[in-house]
């Protein structure tokens, strides 16, 4: 299991026992300090302890990782998911820099490859610390500490610049390792089956680029393109006139992948050959990317 999977439960202990630990720590330091153990592990508690954002710190990580655990979750999986990974990746980071960057700059970034071309370390593109979203647990212990008088204006400033830095650093890594950046794998989406049924002429559209950039790669000949294509387009409107409700609420978790899925619907059909042949390329393709690639990335990008 990943890090940050394991670190979410861990913290919410911490943060359960932390009156606790208050107390142990209290009770230890009134006493002689010869009777203080000398262990680097008791001298962190103190020091975690005689900080008055320890809570909030981890309120606050626990609520940026709570962002990132269904994406950390859905992907530790053998099917063939790069089809859904552009959109899920698209939705992840925008729900991140929601909270980091300024919604004029937001708002200019309409697309994928806008998105992932924003300088989240500029100054310019950032919000004022006042005004970055730190989740309604962090603000609550905030309000109280401030409420309560055991924090400074100052330490409250610094804490919300230090948030500011660790969203910078991981939208930064993902942005970096994100697979959005490949012009394949947004066009990939055109083997989605929710765009598929939600978003037919886009789909249309992105297999068309599929198609463009193959053949610009010499993986297909203009001929093979035409006939490919005309078979998409027949399978897109076959499936919504018979099957847009099973395409529209299929789901990652499905026991059946889509493999299986496009296999019963185009593979045992003669007459979508050849855009079976492109597709089952696609998806070995997209196999091995998202283990040898993708699988090493989302377990490593912090």
């Amino acid at each position: 299991m990943l890090r940050w999977l394991k670190d979410i439960p861990v913290a919410e202990r911490v943060i359960k026992v932390w009156p606790g630990i208050v107390k142990y720590v209290k009770k230890v330091s009134s006493g002689p300090k010869s009777k203080v153990p000398a262990v680097s592990f008791i001298q962190k508690l103190i020091s975690h302890v005689q900080d008055p954002l320890s809570v909030a710190k981890l309120q606050f990580f626990i609520n940026v990782a709570e962002v990132l655990q269904p994406f950390l979750k859905q992907f530790q999986n053998d099917n063939p998911l790069l089809p859904f990974s552009a959109e899920e990746l698209y939705s992840l980071l925008t729900v991140l820099l929601q909270r980091l960057i300024r919604p004029g700059v937001l708002e200019k970034a309409n697309t994928k490859t806008k998105l992932t071309a924003i300088d989240v370390m500029a100054t310019e593109n950032v919000v004022h610390p006042k005004h970055v979203d730190l989740g309604f647990a962090t603000m609550q212990h905030l309000r109280k500490a401030e409420k309560d008088k055991s924090i400074s204006d100052l330490q409250v400033l610094t804490f919300r610049k230090e948030c500011i830095l660790f969203l910078q650093k991981v939208c930064s890594k993902l942005m970096e390792r994100s697979p959005l950046k490949y012009p394949c794998v947004r066009y990939i989406v055109s083997l989605n089956p929710n765009e598929i049924a939600k978003k037919p002429e886009s789909a249309k559209q992105m297999f068309q680029k599929l198609l463009q950039y193959l053949l610009d790669n010499k993986q297909l000949n203009t001929r093979t393109c035409d006939s490919v294509l005309d078979q998409y387009r027949k399978w897109i409107s076959n499936i919504g006139e018979n099957k847009k409700d099973e395409y529209d609420t299929y789901r990652m978790d499905s026991s059946t992948g889509i493999d299986e899925l496009f296999f019963m619907d185009i593979g045992s059909n003669a007459e979508y050959k050849d855009l079976f042949s492109v597709v089952k390329d696609m998806l070995i393709i997209s196999h091995i990317i998202y283990v040898f690639d993708l699988r090493i990335y989302v377990r490593n990008f912090l």
